[in-house]
């Protein structure tokens, strides 16, 4: 296992983190935007419905600029994501 920070920066999470850290993501999002070829649609799908019986789950959505992160992950790896220290005095959301 791997750890790994990810400065997201105030903006970036006042952007991004409510759409999808602090707002609940439908399956059916997850569902309607994979592409009906990707091989393991049908078992992350039956995965998730099974994990989120509610039908919605909070994940973090990944923007273009978490590339970088995102193509090292393995399996089991952890990403912390870190707003800002500036407003927090020294310490930092995550």
């Amino acid at each position: 296992m791997k750890l790994y920070y990810h400065h997201v920066g105030k903006r970036g999470a006042d952007e991004d983190f409510k759409k999808t850290i602090f707002a609940r993501v439908p399956i059916s999002l997850i569902e309607s935007s994979l592409p009906d070829n990707e091989p393991n649609k049908t078992m992350l799908v039956a995965e998730l419905n099974e994990k989120f019986q509610i039908g919605s789950f909070n994940c973090w959505g990944v923007p273009s600029g978490a590339a970088s992160v995102i193509k090292n992950l393995a399996v089991g790896d952890v990403v912390l994501l870190g707003e800002t220290a500036s407003e927090h005095g020294g310490n930092i959301p995550a």
